[in-house]
């Protein structure tokens, strides 16, 4: 079984980490499912990020580099456009797999045809070098677009799509959004919720990189944030109206409003309250928007 069973394609972008992607490859590599390929797409690296994947002797590594640094999202999609396996599992570099993940979820899927999606629990790795478990809601089968809309604007989200193992059929029509620098995965994971079965491992198998000093970029500033954030809700407030309410609406207002006033936002603190009121009818936050302009705001 671990040797015969369908090809499996770990999907592994990465932009100048050289000195950490190696890891995230060998991760997969070591798994003891061995009918794997390692699709490594370097997206315009300008350090030795191709000379360390390439200094990789093992046949099952396939690297594509792209000319340009174009994001993340684009870099998945040509790894999804590349992979030749039956099945298509996620990896961001500076993370890495435990070594009986995709072994664990190839077998769940080929006992059930009908699951699309296995996901995992997760590990964060902070500073100290510990692992922390973040433990999954356990969701099996049709993921509601209620519980989906009501959990994917959590942050952290309900649900990581890098622990995903996807049956590669189901990807035709699902894409991450190359438009977006953030929350790319959005459209990602609602498209593949319309068309999936989701089923779980309830184990860590996946290591997350939450060192601060490993991070890609720095954590962009507090004000692009929230407008990163409020420009997710407005994309999909008809949906969010529909399925959950307008008083899940005003909440998410109220806490982007509450952020941006705490740490001195006070006009974007009040936009954003305004805006609320408008799609809310809400005069409640109107009012509160009226009260930041005049310094009452608590």
């Amino acid at each position: 079984f671990r040797i015969m069973g369908p090809l499996v394609s770990c999907i592994i972008p990465t932009y100048n980490r050289a000195h950490i992607v190696g890891r995230a490859i060998q991760s997969v590599l070591s798994q003891t499912y061995k009918n794997i390929e390692v699709i490594v797409v370097d997206d315009g690296s300008q350090d030795n990020t191709q000379e360390v994947v390439l200094s990789m002797k093992d046949e099952r590594v396939r690297y594509i580099r792209l000319h340009r640094n174009f994001g993340a999202a684009f870099a998945r999609n040509i790894g999804i456009a590349n992979a030749r396996g039956e099945f298509v599992a996620f990896l961001d570099s500076d993370d890495y797999f435990l070594p009986e993940k995709i072994e664990k979820q190839v077998e769940l899927m080929l006992k059930d045809e009908s699951i699309g999606v296995c996901y995992t629990e997760v590990y964060f790795e902070i500073d100290n070098g510990e692992l922390v478990h973040k433990e999954s809601p356990r969701i099996r089968g049709r993921i509601p677009g209620k519980v989906l809309y009501e959990k994917i604007l959590l942050f952290p989200p309900f649900i990581f799509y890098n622990t995903f193992l996807v049956r590669k059929y189901l990807l035709h029509n699902c894409k991450f959004a190359e438009n977006k620098k953030v929350f790319e995965e959005v459209d990602f994971l609602i498209e593949l919720s319309k068309e999936a079965n989701f089923d779980f491992i309830p184990l860590p198998l996946y290591v997350m990189n939450k060192k601060t000093n490993e991070q890609r970029n720095p954590r962009p500033n507090i004000q692009i944030r929230i407008k990163n954030y409020e420009s997710v809700l407005s994309e999909y407030k008809f949906d969010i109206l529909r399925l959950l309410g307008k008083d899940v609406i005003s909440f998410r207002y109220n806490r982007l409003a509450w952020t941006a006033y705490k740490y001195g936002y006070k006009s974007l603190a009040a936009k954003l309250l305004f805006k609320s009121a408008f799609e809310t009818k809400s005069l409640k936050d109107f009012l509160k928007g009226i009260s930041v302009i005049l310094g009452l705001y608590e």
